[in-house]
């Protein structure tokens, strides 16, 4: 039972974590090249794996990243697991947004009725310190959900681009050039 809804509630944190994210606007680091300075050498080695002597367009993408870490993982499996664990606290810290929620909620609910049953300091004091300390902990949890996020792009791209000036994907280079 524990499992289920585990998997439930983890959809309602996708759900929430991708609303507040369009609320606040923030960048999606997955479509940017991370990290800035290495943003030329990246687009290089990429053109380079993918479609060399192909002259592709600037323009990053979701999918782009998506390669990038597929040959990573591939091909430098002990340096993709530092990355990983960036994506595994992105999500253990995405599933915790529900069960805040529900937190607030339950804090909430039991400050009315405790001002229900005439102990309206008391219950006006579990409903300030519910919310306080449920928005103080989604605003944590969030900010450090999107720096792991940051953290697991650019570990990865960095790594791509390790993995091509070392020639680890030279076998790569070589069968596109063939193919072409």
């Amino acid at each position: 039972m524990s499992y289920i809804l585990g998997v439930i509630f983890s959809g309602f944190s996708i759900s929430l974590a991708e609303g507040v994210e369009k609320i606040q606007k923030h960048p999606n680091a997955w479509d940017t090249l991370q990290p800035e300075k290495f943003q030329e050498e990246i687009l290089h080695a990429f053109r380079e794996v993918f479609s060399p002597g192909k002259e592709n367009s600037r323009q990053w993408s979701r999918d782009h990243f998506y390669l990038c870490r597929a040959l990573v993982i591939e091909k430098m499996p002990a340096v993709a697991q530092g990355a990983e664990r960036q994506s595994s606290l992105r999500q253990i810290r995405r599933n915790l947004i529900f069960p805040i929620l529900v937190w607030l909620t339950v804090g909430v609910v039991w400050g009315v009725n405790t001002i229900n049953a005439g102990q309206s300091a008391w219950g006006m004091g579990l409903i300030l310190l519910s919310a306080l300390v449920s928005v103080f902990t989604l605003r944590v949890t969030l900010a450090r959900m999107y720096t792991n996020e940051t953290r697991e792009v650019r570990r990865f791209l960095i790594a791509f681009l390790v993995g091509y000036k070392a020639g680890i994907f030279r076998n790569e280079v070589k069968e596109k050039a063939s193919e072409a």
